[in-house]
């Protein structure tokens, strides 16, 4: 009897899982279908790159995302401020629509990546870099190397190359990334599709959003490559860490309010020390530049682009209309 019914539970659970995991296949077939057009993508290094560019003359309104970040970041305000300027969004190799590179990720190598893209796809000079989150680190050699190219830089809730070395050990463990065996399993059986069709993948962005369904639809496109930048960040803290000026280029750094505090950390301890460290962090950024300033984004937490884009776009708006010296 008892044998019965944990085999016919076994064969549930099988059927389960196969289930699963069909419906994961099947999805990937359908998203894959949706790439966009051949004239979206230029090769940069033998990686076909994917970029989105929008608008006529300059300056260039250059978006780049934070970690495992893509295009569909800055739709809304590329949408916006594409009416005025010229943009260039796109995804870094191994994210959304663009392949992987197969090579190391470093500052120099997403340097090289987002050079060559700003040439093959004839963005009219000057640019304004704007940059969320991991960009804080990584547009800082581009920002050292083209200084007489740039008329502004807007950096929003962008990550602090000491964050790490400030916090605690606790902290550092909860900020973990997952072995990479458990993440792959989770996403090619189908798992993560279905847990995250029932619950929002940002946390402080409404479960509504369309950027919480396009990364459940997507994340089987970019995890990979979402793991590698994880796991190969320390050396770019380090490095970007080298670079603490912008000489006179203006700068903006946009910060989130956090109006419900950091709630993707339960403790209230790390919550607190979590915020405490980056508020302290954005605060120092003002010191990249001679000519900076900070605003407060009131509706946010980390996820700036996509809950106050009116405040990010005003920034970039006060750059496009500031005459060039």
């Amino acid at each position: 009897m008892i044998k019965n019914i944990l085999k016919a539970i076994l064969i549930g659970l099988g059927g389960i899982l196969l289930v699963a995991f069909l419906y994961e296949q099947a999805s990937q077939i359908y998203f894959n279908s949706k790439k966009p057009p051949a004239a979206e993508f230029v090769e940069i290094d033998g990686v076909s790159t994917h970029f989105v560019k929008r608008g006529k003359g300059g300056p260039t309104v250059v978006f780049q995302s934070g970690l495992g970040g893509d295009y569909k970041t800055w739709e809304a305000i590329q949408d916006s401020v594409s009416r005025f300027t010229t943009t260039l969004s796109y995804d870094r190799a191994g994210l959304q629509w663009s392949g992987p590179s197969g090579s190391p990720k470093t500052l120099e190598s997403i340097t090289r990546e987002l050079e060559i893209l700003l040439e093959k796809t004839g963005c009219p000079k000057p640019y304004i870099l704007v940059g969320h989150s991991l960009a804080g680190l990584t547009l800082r050699p581009f920002i050292q190397k083209h200084e007489n190219d740039i008329t502004g830089v807007i950096l929003l809730d962008v990550s602090h190359p000491d964050q790490v070395k400030r916090s605690s050990e606790a902290l550092k463990k909860y900020l973990v990334v997952p072995p990479d065996g458990l993440v792959t399993a989770l996403v090619e059986s189908g798992w993560a599709r279905i847990y995250f069709s029932f619950r929002p993948f940002i946390s402080d962005v409404p479960g509504s959003h369309p950027m919480n369904r396009h990364i459940t639809n997507y994340f089987y496109r970019s995890y990979k490559t979402i793991l590698q930048e994880a796991r190969e960040d320390d050396p770019m803290f380090d490095e970007a860490g080298k670079i603490n000026s912008f000489g006179r280029i203006p700068l903006t750094v946009i910060t989130g309010a956090y109006p419900r505090g950091a709630d993707f950390l339960e403790d209230p301890a790390l919550e607190k020390e979590y915020l405490e460290i980056h508020r302290s962090g954005q605060k120092d950024l003002l010191r990249l530049s001679t000519q900076s300033k900070q605003i407060i984004a009131p509706n946010s937490a980390h996820y700036v682009p996509l809950t106050d884009e009116a405040w990010v776009i005003r920034a970039i708006l006060e750059y496009v209309n500031t005459p060039t010296p």
